[in-house]
C-alpha cells in the first residue's frame, strides 16, 4: 500500500513538472512582480535623465523652384545640336528633369557641396565637441552632416532644403548659405560644360574654315583649268549652238537637193552648195570634239569635267552652309558662357525655428522604459525555466 501512494505522488509531481501552462508562468510573474516594478521604475529614471542632457536640435526649411526655360528662338534653333553635342559628352545642366537634362538633386546632395558647409560652419566641432579636431574622420562629419539634411523634391517640381542644427539662431542663415553654395556650384559647372561646348564650336569651325579655303583653291584652279565657271549655263548654250549648227546643215542639205534637182550636180551653184555644206559640218565636228567652245574641253569629256565642278561646287556650297549653321551657336555658347545662371530660387525662405525638431524626449523615456520592462520579464522568465529544468532533472535522478 506505501509502494502505490509513493507511486501516485511521483507521478502527480511528475505531471505537476510537466505542466508549464500559462498559470505557472503568471504566478511566477506576480511572486516576483518587485523586481520588474524597481527594473522599470530605475529604468525611467535613468531614461529622463539621459534625455534631459540630449541637446535639442532645430530645423529650418526652405522652398525653391527651379527656373523654367526661356524657350527663345536661339535657344529652340540649338535644341536639335545639343543632342548631338550630348552624345560626345557635352550637356546642359538644368534643374530636376529628363531627357537631355540631369537632376539637380546631384548638386544638393555632391560632396563637394557638404564639406563646403562643414568648413564654413565648424560642423565637426560642433557635431563632436569633445573630441580632439585632428582625430575626427571627415567621413564622420560627412555622415553626421547628411543625416541633418533634409532635401526633397516634389511631385509640383520644387525643393524642400532643410538643415538641423543645435543653434537654432544659424540654422536658417545655414539654409540660404547652402542653397547660395549649390547655385554657385552649378554655375560653375554650367561655365565649364558652356566653355568645352564654346571650344568644340571654335575648333569645329577653325575647321570648317580651313576646308572652305582649300576647297574654294580647288575649285578656282579646277574653273581656270577646265573654263567651267556656270555648267548649267555652259551647257545649256553650248546645246543651243549646236543645235543651230545642224539646223543650218539640215537646212542647206535640203537646197542641195533642190539645187541638183533643178540645175544638176555639175552646176556652178550646186558646187557652192556642196562647199557650203562641206564647211557647215567641219564646223560642227570641231564643235563636238575640240575643247575650246564651252571650255578647255571636248564634248566627250564635258560630262566628266562638269560633275567634278558640280562635286567640288557641292562641297563648298556644304561647307559655307554648314558655317552659318555653327555660327550663331558659337555666339550663344560665348554668352551663355558669361551669363550668371540662377538654378534655384527661393520661394519660402527658411525661418528661426521657434522649437525642437529632435530630440523627442517622450517618445525615448517611453521607449526604454517599455523595453526595460520587457526584459525584466523575459528575464524572469529565463529564470524560471532553469529552476523548472533543474527540479525536472532532480526528480528523474
Amino acid at each position: 500500500m506505501s509502494d502505490n501512494n509513493n507511486i501516485n505522488n511521483q507521478t502527480t509531481e511528475n505531471n505537476t513538472i510537466n505542466d508549464f501552462n500559462g498559470k505557472l508562468i503568471l504566478k511566477y510573474l506576480l511572486k516576483n512582480k518587485l523586481y520588474v516594478i524597481i527594473a522599470t521604475i530605475l529604468a525611467a529614471i535613468g531614461s529622463v535623465i539621459y534625455v534631459l542632457t540630449l541637446p535639442n536640435w532645430y530645423l529650418s526649411v526652405a522652398n525653391a523652384v527651379p527656373p523654367k526655360s526661356s524657350g527663345s528662338g536661339l535657344e529652340s534653333m540649338l535644341g536639335g545640336f545639343t543632342s548631338s553635342l550630348k552624345e560626345l559628352g557635352l550637356s546642359k545642366l538644368t534643374g530636376k528633369g529628363g531627357g537631355d537634362q540631369y537632376s539637380f538633386l546631384v548638386i544638393l546632395e555632391s560632396r563637394t557641396l557638404a564639406d563646403s558647409m562643414i568648413a564654413k560652419y565648424d560642423l565637426a566641432k560642433a557635431y563632436f565637441p569633445d573630441e580632439d579636431p585632428k582625430e575626427i574622420k571627415p567621413s564622420y562629419v560627412r555622415e553626421m552632416f547628411y543625416e541633418n539634411l533634409v532635401v526633397e523634391y516634389l511631385d509640383d517640381g520644387n525643393y524642400n532644403i532643410g538643415i538641423m542644427d543645435k543653434d537654432s539662431t544659424r540654422v536658417a542663415a545655414m539654409v540660404m548659405d547652402y542653397i547660395a553654395m549649390a547655385n554657385n556650384l552649378a554655375q560653375r559647372i554650367y561655365q565649364e560644360e558652356t566653355g568645352v561646348n564654346k571650344a568644340y564650336l571654335e575648333t569645329r569651325l577653325n575647321s570648317i574654315d580651313s576646308l572652305l579655303q582649300e576647297t574654294s583653291k580647288n575649285l578656282a584652279a579646277y574653273s581656270r583649268q577646265t573654263g567651267i565657271i556656270s555648267p548649267e549655263g555652259q551647257s545649256k548654250a553650248f546645246v543651243e549652238a549646236v543645235a543651230t549648227l545642224k539646223y543650218e546643215l539640215y537646212t542647206q542639205e535640203v537646197l542641195l537637193e533642190s539645187m541638183k534637182s533643178r540645175f544638176g550636180e555639175n552646176d556652178f551653184n550646186t558646187k557652192n552648195q556642196e562647199n557650203t555644206i562641206k564647211v557647215l559640218r567641219g564646223k560642227l565636228k570641231e564643235m563636238e570634239n575640240k575643247p575650246g567652245f564651252a571650255g578647255n574641253f571636248s564634248l566627250a569629256d564635258a560630262g566628266e569635267k562638269g560633275i567634278n565642278f558640280l562635286a567640288k561646287s557641292a562641297e563648298f556650297e556644304a561647307l559655307t552652309k554648314l558655317k552659318l549653321f555653327m555660327q550663331p551657336m558659337l555666339e550663344e555658347a560665348k554668352v551663355n558662357e558669361n551669363r550668371n545662371l540662377v538654378t534655384l530660387t527661393i520661394v519660402d525662405y527658411p525661418i528661426t525655428p521657434d522649437k525642437k525638431e529632435k530630440p523627442k524626449r517622450s517618445l525615448i523615456v517611453a521607449g526604454i522604459t517599455l523595453g526595460v520592462m520587457l526584459l525584466s520579464i523575459l528575464v524572469l522568465l529565463g529564470v524560471f525555466s532553469i529552476k523548472r529544468l533543474k527540479k525536472e532533472l532532480n526528480t528523474i535522478e
